[in-house]
């Protein structure tokens, strides 16, 4: 099955993720030329790519139907006791979970790099 990958889209997740276009097109396997043509224009493509695209983004597929991202929803109902009544998590903490899941999924790819040297402990002065 085909589905539309409307660009804007696309765009608006990676960059609210602040993701560089070469590790987008590094993650999903293809040239850097080919994923930059998914962001100026609606391509169409299979939906287990459009499922591969969304999963970097812990969405579903079904995000690239949308002519515009939705808001995002804070987490309701994340009270930790009975006694503790605050709302939800706030935003920021939201954000900043996300922002370390995206670094540990970085460094757990980072040995894929082929030639990519990283230095040592010892190597490494002041």
């Amino acid at each position: 099955m085909k589905v539309i990958l409307k660009h804007n889209i696309l765009k608006e997740l990676r960059e609210s993720r602040s993701i560089p276009l070469e590790i987008m097109s590094h993650k999903l396997g293809i040239p850097l030329e080919d994923y930059e043509k998914y962001e100026v224009e609606d391509v169409e493509i299979d939906i287990n790519v459009a499922d591969k695209i969304a999963g970097i983004f812990r969405r579903n597929w079904s995000i690239f139907l949308l002519n515009e991202l939705p808001e995002e929803v804070l987490v309701k109902g994340d009270n930790r006791t009975v006694e503790n009544q605050t709302p939800s998590l706030h935003e920021k903490t939201i954000e900043a979970i996300e922002d370390a899941n995206y670094i540990v999924e970085f460094v757990r790819d980072l040995n894929t790099y082929s030639g990519l040297q990283l230095p040592k402990y010892d190597d490494i002065k002041d």
